[in-house]
């Protein structure tokens, strides 16, 4: 069993966007992440991240400050 804590920021940029579109807008988040492995052949991952900057709120954004996103993966291995 693992444990963890991330920061991300990432960056887009729209070329020739239209009238009321975003050009850009920066996004950062933290989170904590877990993985539990059995035997070598069935792992989870679990993602939790909180959005605690958001550049430009004022154009029509799905981001904002505050949302909270949460991610799992489960997967298992036939062969080794």
């Amino acid at each position: 069993l693992r444990f963890g804590w991330f920061v991300d920021t990432g960056y887009v940029e729209r070329i020739d966007a239209l009238p009321g579109e975003l050009e850009n807008q920066t996004v950062s988040s933290t989170g904590l992440t877990g993985t539990w492995q059995w035997k070598q052949r069935l792992q989870l991952d679990t993602r939790f991240g909180y959005v605690f900057h958001v550049e430009d709120e004022t154009m029509v954004s799905h981001t904002a400050e505050g949302d909270e996103r949460g991610h799992f993966n489960l997967t298992y291995y036939f062969q080794q």
